[in-house]
């Protein structure tokens, strides 16, 4: 099984992935490898094992402003190709998807100084570019993303479970009754 934990860049991925809660909502054991979308476009593949993919929902929009200098239609996810790598995959897959609002992501996006998937980038200890990814935060509707990556889930057959990444406890949360407008604050 492929555990995909998402949500955009400092929304806590790495910190759930490490925390008691990523156990208990994956029931995998807290040695299972976590794989990151670098290693995906570079390799092509996914771990043959249970794994923990992590992903920026961010990353579209990261790709096309390199690319075009636009964040417009950060939406399609298919335009990344690690993610391509990992959906077409013929393994089980589900999702766990971390919602924040705009304000908190800003706040942790200021306060990060570090990379942690330093081993991906074979620079040790990498700053993190806090302007760039506030920069693009900015220029992102959240809430749009949101429905967007939902959708995509929907759309590939893949369930997710969503929780608030605001505070450690990680309280559950429905999509039907989430209201994405309230990220955007």
């Amino acid at each position: 099984m492929v555990y995909i934990v998402s949500g955009p860049s400092c929304s806590g991925k790495s910190t759930f992935v490490r925390s008691p809660m990523a156990a208990r909502t994956s029931c995998l054991c807290p040695s299972v490898p976590v794989f990151y979308p670098a290693r995906a476009y570079q390799t092509q593949t996914i771990p043959s094992g249970p794994c923990f993919f992590h992903y920026n929902i961010l990353r579209p929009a990261a790709l096309r402003r390199k690319r075009t200098g636009l964040t417009s239609h950060c939406t399609d996810f298919c335009a990344d190709k690690a993610w391509r790598v990992v959906s077409h995959a013929s393994r089980p897959k589900t999702a766990i998807v971390l919602v924040i609002n705009k304000t908190t992501l800003r706040q942790r996006m200021v306060q990060r100084g570090r990379v942690g998937e330093n081993f991906i980038f074979n620079i040790f200890n990498p700053r993190y570019k806090s302007a760039r990814w506030t920069e693009l935060l900015d220029s992102v509707d959240l809430a749009a993303l949101y429905a967007a990556w939902f959708d995509e889930l929907r759309d590939l057959g893949i369930n997710a479970t969503i929780l608030d990444a605001s505070n450690p406890s990680y309280r559950k949360m429905d999509v039907n009754t989430l209201d994405l407008s309230t990220l955007n604050a």
